[in-house]
């Protein structure tokens, strides 16, 4: 009969024993699935990010070819331009297509003739407003 107690006691022991030991791994299985869970959602946000990365820099890849390809056209350009340059004749200096002396003179002369005209016509009206007061009586 003692036997039979502790074989009994033996049984509800080791019945106890798995039953926390199956307690403890629901627990940390619990656990498990929760770490699970987090890290399933930052893979998808990190490959949310890496899509969103691979259009970026696909974006600039496209931007960097437009602006080579422009660069060479501006160097093209800049190529062209010197070439016409190289292949102008030199502009001659205004002064030598143009008498500047002569145009100088013509204009003093006739700044002077302008000066002379507004005295002689100043004079005019200082005589004529003279009589005039004389005249009227004024």
């Amino acid at each position: 009969m003692v036997l039979k107690i502790i074989g009994a006691l033996l049984v509800v022991v080791s019945a106890y024993f798995y039953g926390f030991h199956q307690g403890q791994n629901k627990e940390e299985l619990k656990n498990a699935r929760t770490q699970i869970s987090a890290l399933e959602r930052t893979i998808e946000e990190f490959k949310a990010k890496q899509t969103s990365d691979a259009v970026a820099l696909s974006e600039l890849r496209i931007a960097e070819s437009a602006s080579r390809d422009e660069l060479d056209r501006m160097r093209s350009q800049l190529a062209d331009i010197e070439r016409i340059l190289r292949e102008c004749p030199k502009p001659t200096p205004i002064g030598s297509v143009i008498d500047v002396s002569a145009w100088q003179s013509a204009t003093k002369k006739l700044s002077t003739e302008l000066t002379e005209l507004l005295n002689s016509v100043q004079k005019t009206t200082v005589k004529t407003t003279k009589n005039l007061i004389q005249h009227c009586g004024v």
